[in-house]
């Protein structure tokens, strides 16, 4: 979008989830970003918090 120089259409109608990034168990899920250990994901659901 930035690129494009265009704006989100309607913006507050819109919502995202790190659905596949979030670690599967308990103890790693308690850590929150810390206890993502894919650098990658990690940076992922950093940024996804950043722009929400």
């Amino acid at each position: 979008l930035r690129l494009a120089a265009r704006l989100p259409w309607r913006a507050a109608a819109n919502f995202a989830t790190p659905d596949h990034n979030i670690p599967t168990t308990r103890d790693e899920r308690s850590q929150g970003l810390a206890g993502i250990k894919d650098p990658v994901s990690k940076i992922q659901v950093s940024t996804l918090d950043d722009n929400c």
